[in-house]
C-alpha cells in the first residue's frame, strides 16, 4: 500500500501536524474513507497498519483510503 506523509499547517492555531495517507492497494479510487485521529497511537501502539494491511491482504476489507491525523 503506497503511503504518503504531508504536513498541515494552521496560522491560525501556530501549529504543524503529520498527516499520513495510504492510498487503496489496487489502484482505484473507492468511496471509501477510513480517518484516525492520533495518529501515533494506532500506527505505533495499536498497529493499526499491520492489521489493516493483513486485511487487505485477505480480501476482509473494502478497498479505502486510510487517513492518519497527527
Amino acid at each position: 500500500m503506497k503511503e504518503t506523509i504531508h504536513k498541515l499547517r494552521s496560522s491560525h492555531l501556530g501549529s504543524e501536524r503529520t498527516v499520513w495517507v495510504r492510498s487503496p492497494r489496487d489502484g482505484t479510487k473507492p468511496p471509501n474513507l477510513t480517518i484516525f485521529l492520533d495518529a501515533e497511537i494506532y500506527r505505533d501502539r495499536v498497529g493499526a497498519v499491520a492489521t489493516i494491511d493483513d486485511l487487505e491482504s485477505k480480501s476482509a476489507i473494502a478497498s479505502s483510503w486510510f487517513v492518519f491525523v497527527s
